[in-house]
């Protein structure tokens, strides 16, 4: 009936029914009483014996149909003392009593993601095996923020400890200032895909424009003098690439390409002159720039407690950023010339046919593209670097932002969440228990790119999407025009 499964009503019916139990009734308030201190319970007159029972009872029903016949995988810990039941929220000491809620949604976790990938599978044409890779990826994602499950910070109806809910705002915090960066790049490749053109020199132009905005920074103590000299740097790097690829009808993997050997050995050339120029050896941005980069504090907002913190407490750069994605969107989805820009990715001999300056719009997209991944940069040199020049200030991080279109699926507005997820991905490290798991910190560097890598593997199964890019065109003389 409506296409819903009968299992799964029941599933959702006994998961209500459970937490309705635990949360609402005296009985299962007793044993949560009892699972969190026996002492308490014996000191309020409670039955401990038939509360523990009833946990007990319901725990090892639990870890029965969990683990399978015959406890396969050695379990008969009834202290709380096995390590995979306490992960999954059996533990008394961890999770009260039997947490129903997060431990039911856990299944119910896993029965959404194979259902899902079913459906991914059918609707992408990918292979069970492709689908199995994904369910896999997300599962590994998860128990990677085991963080959020040790605080228990979804499932649990009790108020999270203030250090504990520190630690995870911190994270989140962390997670949209490492991911400023994909979100200027990304947008910008996606102006420039828009129009037909993949242009890989994105970390090229970033470093360019990282280069040009701290130096500029530095001599003139102006932080709107050195963002708008990034935004030209990077624009003026972006013309090399249209002009050859344009107009020229350049390769454009190949001067994209070159552009990015181009860009980032010309800010370290600049960069090692301008160190040897200085005093001490080192070059910082003055004061006056620092101060004017700081978090911007709105009356009000930015003392709301939580979220405060979370939404109304950072940089001028990722407000910007924030702002440059939507009016990106806006711009490419709801206006004729943005229609236009498509319609040119598409096909650019019809938008020809159809009275649509196809060349001028290709460079204005272009330019556009390298003035927001210029300031993209600046963000790398001057607030990731802690306003210290630093040899390859970008590090690769243009790279991803390429990737990031796939994942955004060519969506300004979709990109300022996924550039907040691997900037998660970049910051995961340090928030990690060390104490959980021995997980070399090379492995916390490394995943930003092997995500990367993943999308551009599944997206190359995907061989409709983005078949317009990279398309050659030029009008040759009125009425004619040579392309492939």
């Amino acid at each position: 009936m409506f296409g819903i499964q009968f299992g799964w009503v029941i599933a959702l019916i006994l998961v209500v029914v459970i937490a309705v139990y635990l949360n609402r009734s005296k009985q299962g308030y007793e044993i949560s009483v009892v699972g969190e201190s026996q002492e308490t319970a014996r000191y309020a007159g409670m039955n401990v014996k038939s509360g523990s029972a009833d946990d007990v009872s319901v725990r090892r029903c639990l870890r029965h149909r969990r683990h399978g016949a015959g406890d396969r995988f050695g379990c008969h810990a009834d202290d709380g003392s096995c390590r995979r039941c306490r992960i999954y929220g059996d533990h008394r000491g961890m999770a009260g009593t039997v947490e129903s809620a997060g431990d039911s949604a856990g299944y119910l976790l896993f029965s959404v993601l194979e259902k899902g990938s079913s459906v991914v599978q059918s609707s992408f044409g990918l292979s069970s095996d492709c689908a199995d890779v994904l369910q896999g990826i997300i599962l590994f994602f998860i128990l990677g923020c085991e963080l959020f499950i040790r605080y228990q910070f979804v499932f649990r109806g009790k108020e999270v400890h203030a250090h504990e809910q520190r630690i995870v705002i911190k994270f989140l915090v962390a997670a949209v200032l490492a991911g400023t960066p994909f979100l200027f790049g990304t947008v910008g490749e996606i102006l420039s895909e828009k129009v037909g053109h993949l242009n890989l020199g994105v970390e090229g132009m970033m470093s360019i424009g990282a280069c040009a905005g701290f130096m500029v920074g530095y001599q003139t103590d102006n932080f709107v003098a050195a963002l708008l000299a990034a935004a030209v740097a990077g624009m003026l790097s972006a013309l090399i690439y249209g002009v050859l690829t344009v107009t020229f009808m350049a390769n454009q993997n190949v001067t994209g390409l070159t552009l990015t050997i181009f860009g980032v050995g010309l800010a370290n050339f600049i960069g090692v002159f301008m160190l040897e120029k200085s005093e001490n050896g080192t070059l910082k941005l003055p004061d006056a720039v620092t101060a004017q980069m700081r978090n911007i504090h709105i009356p009000g907002l930015s003392d709301m407690p939580v979220v405060g913190e979370l939404l109304f407490s950072y940089n001028p750069f990722v407000y910007l950023g924030i702002i440059i994605a939507i009016v990106a969107s806006f711009y490419l989805y709801k206006t004729q010339v943005g229609l236009n820009v498509q319609a040119i990715g598409e096909n650019p001999g019809a938008a020809d046919a159809a009275g649509i300056e196809v060349t001028k719009w290709r460079y204005i997209n272009i330019l556009l593209s390298g003035a927001i991944c210029g300031i993209g940069g600046a963000y790398c040199s001057m607030i990731i670097n802690g306003g210290v020049w630093l040899r390859d200030s970008v590090g690769g991080l243009g790279w991803i932002s390429v990737a990031l279109v796939i994942f955004a699926a060519w969506k300004p507005i979709n990109v300022i969440y996924g550039s907040f997820i691997f900037g998660a991905l970049r910051v995961l490290k340090y928030y990690v228990p060390k104490n959980t798991y021995a997980i070399p910190t090379a492995f916390f560097d490394a995943l930003p790119f092997i995500i990367t890598a993943l999308v551009l593997v599944i997206a190359s199964m995907r061989k409709n999407k983005g078949a317009h890019i990279r398309r050659i065109w030029a009008r040759l003389f009125p009425g004619g025009t040579v392309g492939k």
